[in-house]
């Protein structure tokens, strides 16, 4: 490359002095705006929750158990210690986080349990 080339890059967009919103012809939010969503989650999240739910209780295929109570016995099986670890929180609950230093946090005692002799 010669000192005359220099490399081309794109132009940024640089929005008008007067315009707070970068998207051409949106309006930003406003108190009581009808599109903010106070839920903080999609609002057909309760029809895929019952979707799964529905899903999950139906038998699986050549199986005594549901799909989920198959999906839970996979992760008691699988090698990934995570899915070990997802299914005893939902079994059992999220063990509790001590931080260093905190005295009135009750003492956890863990305990390795070799489940293959079991």
């Amino acid at each position: 490359m010669t000192e005359q080339e220099t490399p081309t890059t794109a132009p940024a967009v640089i929005p008008p002095a007067n315009c707070h919103n970068p998207i051409p012809g949106n309006k930003p939010f406003t108190r009581g705006d009808p599109r903010a969503n106070r839920a903080e989650r999609p609002k057909d999240s309760d029809r895929l929750k019952k979707l799964c739910q529905r899903i999950g209780a139906e038998r699986s295929p050549g199986s005594e158990y549901t799909i989920l109570e198959a999906a839970l016995r996979r992760c008691t099986t699988s090698d990934d210690p995570r899915l070990l670890a997802l299914f005893l929180c939902y079994g059992w609950g999220k063990p509790a986080v001590m931080e260093s230093g905190d005295a009135s946090a009750p003492v956890i005692q863990v305990v390795a349990v070799d489940l293959s002799k079991i």
